[in-house]
């Protein structure tokens, strides 16, 4: 799935940015922000206790976002399964009563694949046929700032029933 990713990093008609490492390589399903550590193991425990299905996702659909002082290119579904959005709802209520709150923005997900992007020229080419994605488990992530990025530890991985 990296190397796939990586290869459309490098795509020709792309606007230039920074690449993300591959390690980096991810699709966030709801970002927490900063968790107390008192808070972390009912955290590992929701991730642990959250069921849902294994899917597939298509990514076949390039795009921007500008957040701050940022502009993100990325690849995302032009569909998303509603296994993947069935997902996405189930953490975020089961994370309610935990006192977390739900993304302010509507779940869009994507892999970023380039940081400090170029203004794109509309529309971005869809990238037929497509990297077709096995979603077999989620994990839970912590990301420790570096002086040029981020590194990201794992801290639980949950399967996906099949």
């Amino acid at each position: 799935m990296r190397a796939a990713l990586q290869r459309q990093q490098q795509r020709p008609g792309l606007p230039p940015g920074r690449p993300v490492p591959s390690a980096n390589l991810h699709l966030t399903l709801w970002f927490l922000g900063r968790v107390e550590a008192a808070h972390l193991d009912a955290v590992l425990e929701l991730a642990a206790a959250t069921t849902a299905a294994a899917f597939d996702l298509m990514l076949d659909r390039f795009g921007q976002f500008a957040r701050k002082h940022d502009r993100m290119l990325w690849l995302g579904p032009s569909a998303p399964p509603a296994e993947l959005l069935a997902l996405h709802a189930a953490l975020c209520r089961h994370g309610a009563p935990l006192g977390l709150r739900a993304p302010a923005e509507t779940f869009r997900p994507h892999v970023t694949l380039r940081r400090k992007a170029a203004p794109a020229p509309r529309p971005l080419p869809r990238l037929e046929p497509g990297i077709a994605w096995p979603v077999r488990h989620f994990s839970l992530l912590e990301s420790h700032p570096q002086p040029h990025g981020v590194r990201y530890a794992t801290l639980a991985t949950t399967a996906l029933a099949p």
